[in-house]
């Protein structure tokens, strides 16, 4: 009986192994195996439900469980709705070995392990968090509606009323009135002793402009103040003239016209937005020449000045031969205009001189009898800011010499990856790409005012807005800026998000200027060199009036590292005053204000190309052939 009660074991050991082995038992515990060296049948008969019939070994095991007085179970029963833990396969197999004889028990545990039954495979079972329903069947759990949120709140919280700074018209405060009224070309008589060129670099700016006269003979650089005061505020003009009438001014009097630049560089042009920009331009010659004659009488008295109009263009659109054609034909209207004998400038004249300069070629206007002491150009924005740098001592002619600019602008933002080289005291710029795109703050508060519009109408709020909503819808000639986030444009108004992607200053730095910046602007300029690694390094220079903004100071930390690109490392510069620029009060943090107009007042352009790439000499082994003397050459 001793052995028919081992097989029986034998058996059942059997058994469990199957269980675990088979797709119904999911256990994390691997059950010891039988022993190859005992025989027992394989061939078993399968119930039409996948259950394993009884066999002649089940009947006899069942036998002597019965003597031994363990009760019979159905085991297929009890795994059908859950899988046994390993207490309970513990329990069971302690059970059966507590009644077991010793000397069978010790031959049980001594036999190997069986390889051939796979390990099984965990299921965890969630906790029943319904403790109190004891019934064994299943009963789904209504699910949870989860209502969405709204990426936003928005409420008022008292009167609403706009941004300070969103409100105000920015004027000139003080504004200088030069005695000497600069019609006149010339200050001095007929009796002059010498003759020079003089260069008005004029950055026509969307916001607002500056004037920087250049004497290279002199090696003299004046910045114009357009207002009493020091510091970097009274050199600038807000980009818009008056009219009054039928005549234009600089001060405030009539109806503002605005936008001036963005309407020059846009396909088409209406002959009004022309006209206000010629105006513009004219009036701010004849108070720059006003000036000089006035602060620098003893240096021009007895000398034939030879005068130059430099007009900045977005380095992207210098290519356009339209705009530039354009630009030239703008500065020579101007001048034009400056010149009228007439104190005020009337809309009909300067519509007249546009119609008369609009109908010749550049090639024609050139050799004018009027303009033989005057001449024009236009330069890319970019090579103008950068020529302080270029002709400071930090500048090395035999380095690299590839350079990031970053200029953000009121309407725009001009971004640029070139190459820099000096020949002959002229510098030549290969572009390997630029960008200028309507990502300056002006479009970033239009954004802004298009979607705060949108949200209040779709909460109710729109009739609480302040009635001067539309006016600062717009303007691009502000001076003071901008507020830094949305969420403080109006007062009386609680505007928090809760989610960070559903932000439009988000989407607008991510979407327009990151991608603007990083992904087309470096990605193109890869294309033109022969290894990423002459980037590493490479000087970057955020410059404009919007890089004040913490907003797009935000581009340098993006530029400063990236994880994944060890060449990827580029170091923050900033543009140093020159010594000859004169610019009383202009800080060193703000000369990047001025530096177009510095640099377009002495630059003298070479060539500017596009795209080029640069091959580097690579160094080569000694050739020893020329010194090798064959049998041949005997």
């Amino acid at each position: 009986m001793g052995n028919s009660l081992k097989d029986a074991l034998k058996s059942a050991l059997m058994k469990v192994g199957n269980l675990f082995s088979s797709p119904k038992g999911n256990s994390a515990v691997q059950a010891k195996e039988l022993p190859k060296k005992v025989s027992i049948s394989t061939s078993k008969k399968i119930h039409s439900d996948g259950r394993t019939l009884a066999t002649e070994e089940d009947v006899h095991f069942q036998s002597h469980m019965q003597k031994l007085g363990v009760k019979r179970t159905n085991i297929h029963d009890s795994i059908k709705h859950e899988t046994p833990s390993i207490d309970t396969i513990t329990e069971v197999t302690h059970d059966v070995l507590a009644s077991t004889p010793t000397k069978i028990k010790k031959e049980l545990l001594a036999e190997p392990i069986r390889k051939d039954i796979p390990k099984p495979i965990i299921v965890k079972k969630e906790p029943n968090l319904h403790k109190a329903n004891t019934n064994k069947t299943s009963h789904k759990q209504p699910q949870q509606v989860v209502v969405p949120t709204a990426p936003y709140s928005i409420q008022k919280t008292g009167d609403v009323a706009a941004h300070a700074a969103l409100t105000a018209i920015t004027g000139l405060k003080n504004p200088l009135t030069p005695v000497n009224d600069g019609i006149s070309e010339q200050i001095g008589g007929n009796e002059n002793t010498d003759e020079r060129e003089v260069v008005i670099g004029f950055d026509f700016g969307t916001s607002c402009a500056k004037v920087v006269i250049g004497d290279q003979a002199l090696g003299k650089a004046f910045a114009v103040p357009f207002s009493k005061g020091m510091g970097l505020e009274s050199f600038l003009l807000p980009s818009r003239v008056w009219l009054c009438g039928k005549n234009y001014t600089l001060t405030k009097k009539g109806k503002p016209q605005r936008n001036l630049k963005l309407r020059l560089i846009e396909d088409s042009c209406p002959k009004e937005y022309l006209a206000d920009a010629v105006a513009f331009i004219a009036l701010v010659i004849r108070h720059s020449r006003g000036w000089l004659f006035t602060q620098h009488k003893d240096i021009y008295a007895r000398t034939q000045i030879l005068w130059k109009l430099s007009l900045g263009l977005p380095a992207a659109t210098y290519n356009q031969k339209h705009l530039v054609e354009r630009f030239k034909k703008i500065a020579v209207a101007a001048w034009m205009v400056a010149g009228l004998p007439e104190s005020v400038i009337s809309k009909d004249k300067v519509e007249t001189i546009c119609q008369e300069v609009e109908a010749n070629s550049i090639d024609v206007i050139s050799g004018m009898t009027e303009l033989k002491d005057f001449a024009f150009d236009v330069v890319p924005e970019l090579s103008a800011q950068i020529y302080g740098f270029l002709t400071s001592s930090k500048f090395d002619s035999k380095a690299r010499n590839i350079f990031m600019m970053v200029d953000v602008g009121a309407g725009t933002v001009d971004s640029s990856v070139f190459h820099a080289t000096r020949s002959r005291g002229k510098f030549s710029f290969n572009f390997y790409a630029n960008y200028v795109e309507f990502n300056g703050v002006a479009n970033l508060h239009s954004a802004r005012m298009k979607w705060l519009k949108t949200a209040f109408t779709e909460n109710g709020l729109l009739s609480d807005l302040p009635s001067e909503i539309e006016s600062i819808e717009m303007p691009t000639d502000r001076i003071n800026g901008i507020p830094e986030k949305i969420e403080d444009y109006f007062e009386g108004i609680n505007l928090s998000f809760h989610e960070p992607d559903v932000n439009p200053d988000t989407i607008f730095f991510s979407k327009r200027v990151k991608r603007q910046v990083l992904s087309d602007t470096l990605q193109g300029a890869r294309k033109c060199v022969e290894s990423d690694y002459e980037f590493e390094g490479m000087p970057l220079f955020l410059c404009g009036g919007g890089s004040r903004m913490k907003y797009y100071k935000k581009l340098e930390d993006d530029l400063l590292y990236h994880p994944n690109a060890s060449w990827f490392r580029f170091k923050p510069r900033r543009l140093e005053v020159p010594t000859i620029l004169s610019a009383p009060g202009v800080i060193p943090g703000d000369f990047d204000r001025l530096s177009v107009a510095f640099g377009l007042s002495f630059l003298d352009v070479g060539k500017c190309v596009r795209g080029v790439q640069i091959t580097r000499p690579k160094p080569q082994s000694k050739d020893y052939s020329d010194s090798f003397v064959s049998k041949d050459m005997v």
